[in-house]
């Protein structure tokens, strides 16, 4: 039988920062039920949301299902699957994947065919993930977050992994305002989504700036938090320039570090140490532009730090931010001595190897452009021979 589609979709904050992400989700989600229905891939559309705004822009294209303000993602799920007697679900987050079109649907859903299988994008922190049989979800530990239903799946239920290639659709993702400014450089963004990102990205000019970094082999940039080196090789192999590398918490949510307040981060010692102001004018010492993925950093010195704080941070906008800590960080990053950009762990993934490839492409045009202008091309002798 056909696997059916369950997305789940919850309703973001107030702030201006948090509707400007809200914004680019919605655009996301309804993007993609448009491809499903398109394909006949799947037996049944399901969106599961508090939103009745979009549920009501699906019109009669989905079945939607209520959800409460705050849920039990596990239980949650399981009842939806068990109340539709799904054979096999791919389940998708709310504005997860924004890049994932009609191919990609049916590549995935192929590929969980057979029985006993579990496909996802990522199976130590996932954002979309196939699986036959749908009952196997019962078979796991409670599932607190979407994050860990691939790697449920797998360690609990049995469910063999379907080895996926990584790419920019597999990887590139929104979390937070500055992977809106990322997404619009992308190439090939479906057309919901890209009207809404030429509208409403924010600029952060200082993206530019890194890509020069990428591109010259005589300057260094600095990366900072949850960096999957691995994956840093495959958006790096390319281009040649100076890094310096912070690595930290990686997999803190998933670990729980995050929820017993274990995080610790020597980027936070030093900041706290040495002020904000002398913070970055040290990392100005050590590149020529500073990539930030400040999660791990806020939750090791503001744990209960609000999401329209943090993306404010992210939008270089201290007016906004209410912890002052984070507002004067946030400060001295708009005015620091190095280009900075801020932001959470999507920007330190797909972002950092979309950035490459833009880097790459630059550089490959500007080598173009020089073998064919007349001064590289004339072979007349010059006057002194």
């Amino acid at each position: 039988m056909r696997p059916d589609l369950i997305v789940f979709y919850g309703r973001g904050g107030e702030s201006a920062p948090e509707r400007l992400v809200e914004g680019a989700l919605r655009a996301v989600t309804l993007q993609l039920f448009e491809e499903a229905a398109a394909t006949g891939l799947f037996h049944r559309l399901v969106l599961a949301t508090n939103d009745d705004a979009l549920a009501a822009a699906l019109g009669d294209r989905a079945v939607v299902e209520r959800t409460p303000e705050t849920i039990d993602f596990g239980r949650q799920l399981g009842e939806i699957i068990a109340r539709l007697g799904s054979a096999a679900v791919l389940y998708v987050g709310g504005g997860s994947a924004p890049l994932l079109r009609a191919p990609d649907l049916a590549e995935i859903v192929a590929a969980i065919e057979a029985p006993g299988l579990v496909y996802a994008n990522n199976y130590l922190s996932s954002d979309y993930v196939a699986f036959r049989p749908a009952a196997a979800l019962a078979r796991t530990a409670p599932i607190r977050t979407d994050n860990d239903l691939a790697w449920r799946l797998h360690h609990d239920a049995g469910l063999a992994r379907v080895p996926v290639e990584r790419t920019l659709t597999t990887t590139l993702d929104i979390d937070t305002p500055t992977d809106l400014a990322i997404l619009r450089r992308a190439p090939d963004v479906p057309p919901r989504l890209r009207a809404y990102l030429e509208e409403h990205a924010p600029p952060l000019p200082a993206l530019d700036a890194v890509e020069r970094v990428m591109a010259d082999p005589y300057r260094t940039l600095i990366v900072a938090g949850r960096l999957n080196t691995q994956l840093w090789g495959l958006a790096t192999r390319d281009v040649f320039f100076g890094k310096r590398l912070f690595v930290e918490e990686q997999g803190m949510r998933a670990s729980g570090r995050q929820e017993r307040g274990e995080v610790r981060s020597l980027l936070a010692i030093l900041l706290r140490e040495v002020g904000p102001a002398r913070f970055f004018a040290h990392l100005a010492e050590l590149g020529d532009a500073a990539v930030i993925d400040t999660r791990p950093l806020f939750a090791h010195l503001a744990p209960h730090l609000p999401t329209d704080d943090r993306f404010a941070s992210d939008l270089l906008r201290p007016e906004l931010i209410a912890d002052p800590l984070v507002r004067d960080f946030t400060a001295a990053a708009r005015d620091a001595p190095l280009p900075v950009v801020l932001g959470g762990h999507a920007l330190v993934a797909g972002g950092l190897w979309l950035l490459a490839r833009r880097a790459k492409a630059a550089k490959d045009a500007a080598a173009l452009a020089l073998a064919g202008s007349p001064a590289a091309t004339d072979t007349t002798p010059s006057p002194t021979g």
